[in-house]
């Protein structure tokens, strides 16, 4: 390491630089320059060694850097504005907060101790140690003749000369000369031009990219009460920008179109252009966000705010390939958790973004797809803590109880259990007084992980599953919240066409009531993959109504119109695990069938099954590859008759059921290995007597 006392220097030095050594620098006092060389170079490093990313543009540099220097001019020192970034009274999106915290840490230490001092902190340890080498036996004496400028004569100054140092002052801050951005129209601040990096706007954006992206994009991210002032500031601003973004925030569209529409034709700055990405994202348009992040990462280079923002609007966007989009959205995060600090807040929330992304990922292995989200959300909730980051920490626990229910390998009951945990803890921050539509989304995953928990007493489970979405549904109503309500009336009828307990009957034409209801909300608002999935769920509801004779075949009829009207959204190409799970249901109705020709409706049958294990592979997804195999099995049961051995289409359906009950065991799936193996019971007892 480079000498102890040209290092303790160095950070003493750099502590020290002063509002009245950039004034002077800078020209706008009487006082002599000599020994300010070395200011400027200075307030690069701290810019070059705070930065968001290791790899920072020179236009990110210059924003750091000009923000350094208004923070010394309003708290004096360097030292002092570095404390005011480390406890957290000044933020800027380009600057990172551990980084900061490390050089504060070190700066409150003095002599020979900041060397150790800085062997705690690896990044504040690399950026001194080769600014001193690179500067050689000449910085010592250059640091030097700073600190005897310092403490050199002041000048004789009256208070006319004082009165005009602030106006000059003023004007310089004013007309601020950074081109910002790399825009072609230099920074102005006031009524004639932008002031795109104020206080207030740096503290919003701050928490507004941090809580953004992982929530459900239906969902407005809660800001910390201490922002809505820096929001009510910027809406009160002398600045088009800065009104911009207040009403971005707001989800005032309007307005925020007419600002960006009135600012784009009298300025040339691409954070128009990122700022109107952020509008068309929060409005739901996610195809032209798409293209809005595309056009300011061709105007100002690949950055990791405006990657997460391209790659949450690919996950949501419709145009275009599903896979391809969702891989884009994967890389993205990957190249933006990379420009983070391993271990910071910034590389904790980024893993959680790419955590979610990969959940929705529809190649390759499932299981390992979401054990690495798994891995990724446990990794972020090492840094992100409930006493610091309290909505972080609700909502990754949220994600992560979601991965924990998809896991479709392991111990199915303790999956779910560890899924309600999660969803439970989240539940502990976001409660129905203080954030009631983040409240229904917890009440709406427990309601689903106590609807598939295989443990306990089945009806124990279900009626716990329909008081959840009840409660969900008491936030949410048609008219004003017409997904949110849409969604929870098709999860509650899957739980009502389960439940057992009293009149099937009637439970069941709840669950169809209720997917009649959401089927209405989803052709209203043209959502298709949505009507797809309600058109699933209202075939099985249906399928499963009691009836005899021909009003049975007719709700068989029912079922099997609604799950062909689904393939026409899902096909394998564009969602293949919902494509296969209903090729499964639609073989289940049509095996149901007991008029017409029943050879050609079980091999049609048969065929579906075929297709879904396309997808539906043991290694990718054992459960529903076993009750596929089951399936089969009672398809080659009813495959007698004239044209058939029976023999051999009993042997193939023990075999299937045999397949099945290696997954379906009586340890993991008690409900349904009961089932599976009387069937196998009765088949084995058939072809005995064959």
């Amino acid at each position: 390491m480079a000498s102890a006392r040209t290092v303790s220097l160095l950070v003493t030095t750099l502590g020290s630089i002063s509002a009245g050594a950039i004034r002077t620098y800078e020209g706008q006092t009487n006082t002599t320059r000599d020994g300010l060389e070395v200011v400027p170079e200075l307030i690069e490093l701290m810019a070059r060694s705070i930065s968001l990313h290791a790899h920072a543009s020179e236009a990110e540099l210059e924003q750091v850097n000009a923000y350094l220097k208004r923070l010394v001019r309003r708290y004096g020192t360097m030292r002092h504005a570095i404390e005011a970034l480390g406890d957290r009274r000044r933020r800027h999106r380009q600057v990172s907060q551990a980084k900061v915290q490390s050089w504060a840490e070190v700066m409150g230490v003095v002599g020979m101790r900041v060397e150790s001092a800085m062997r705690r902190h690896p990044p504040v340890l690399i950026a001194v140690t080769r600014y001193v080498s690179a500067n050689g036996s000449e910085l010592r004496h250059r640091l030097e003749s700073y600190l005897a400028w310092l403490d050199g004569p002041l000048p004789d100054m009256t208070d006319d000369e004082l009165a005009g140092l602030g106006a000059n002052v003023d004007k310089a801050n004013a007309s601020g000369a950074s081109n910002h951005g790399g825009g072609t129209t230099p920074r102005q601040t006031g009524a004639g031009g932008l002031d795109i990096h104020s206080p207030d706007a740096d503290a919003v954006f701050c928490e507004w990219f941090a809580l953004k992206h992982l929530s459900e994009p239906l969902q407005h991210p809660s800001l910390p009460q201490e922002i809505t002032s820096h929001i009510e500031q910027l809406d009160a601003a002398q600045d088009p920008y800065q009104n911009a973004v207040a009403a971005v925030v707001r989800l005032d569209f309007d307005k925020a179109d007419a600002l960006l529409n009135d600012m784009r034709k009298r300025f040339n700055d691409p954070q128009i252009d990122a700022l109107r990405a952020e509008r068309y994202y929060f409005g739901r348009d996610y195809d032209a966000a798409v293209e809005a992040y595309r056009l300011t990462r061709e105007q100002i280079g690949a950055t990791p705010d405006g990657s997460i923002g391209l790659a949450m609007s690919l996950l949501h966007a419709h145009k275009g390939s599903y896979e391809q989009r969702v891989s884009e959205a994967i890389n993205l995060l990957t190249e933006a958790r990379r420009a983070h600090e391993h271990g910071s807040s910034g590389w904790a929330q980024v893993g959680a973004m790419l955590a979610f992304a990969r959940l929705h990922q529809p190649a390759g292995d499932r299981d390992s797809n979401v054990r690495i989200c798994i891995e990724l959300f446990e990794e972020s909730l090492g840094v992100i803590k409930r006493e610091t980051d309290a909505q972080w920490w609700a909502d990754v626990h949220l994600h992560l109880g979601t991965a924990w229910q998809g896991l479709p390998t392991g111990n199915r009951q303790e999956n779910l259990q560890r899924a309600i945990t999660c969803f439970t803890r989240a539940g502990e921050i976001w409660t129905r007084e203080n954030d009631s539509e983040r409240w229904a989304a917890v009440q709406n995953n427990l309601g689903h992980a106590w609807e598939r928990l295989p443990g306990g007493v089945r009806e124990v489970n279900l009626r716990r599953a329909i008081d959840y979405f009840q409660a969900a549904l008491s936030v949410h109503d048609e008219r004003t919240s017409p997904t949110g309500w849409a969604t929870l009336q098709n999860n509650l009828g899957n739980a009502w066409v389960q439940f057992g307990v009293g009149e099937t009957s009637e439970h069941i034409r709840r669950a169809i009531d209720c997917h009649s209801a959401a089927l209405r909300v989803w052709s209203t608002l043209d959502k298709r993959n949505e009507w797809a999935a309600t058109q699933n769920n209202l075939g099985n509801a249906w399928a499963l109504l009691p009836a005899e004779g021909p009003e049975r075949e007719r709700n068989l009829r029912r079922s099997i119109s609604c799950y062909k009207s689904a393939l026409e959204v899902r096909t394998r190409g564009t969602s293949p695990h919902d494509w296969a799970s209903t090729q499964n249901n639609l073989g289940s109705a049509l095996l149901l069938l007991r008029e017409g020709d029943v050879s050609s409706t079980v091999r049609e049958a048969i065929a579906c099954f075929e297709r879904a294990l396309e997808v539906r592979t043991r290694g990718a997804s054992p459960l529903e590859w076993a009750k596929t195999q089951c399936n089969l099995g009672n398809a080659w049961i009813r495959l007698v008759g004239p044209g058939h051995n029976k023999r051999t289409s009993l042997t193939s359906a023990c075999e299937y059921y045999r397949a099945a009950l290696e997954i379906i065991t009586h340890e993991a799936h008690p409900h349904q290995h009961g089932y599976v193996y009387s069937r196998l019971q009765s088949a084995k007892s058939d072809l005995a007597s064959a």
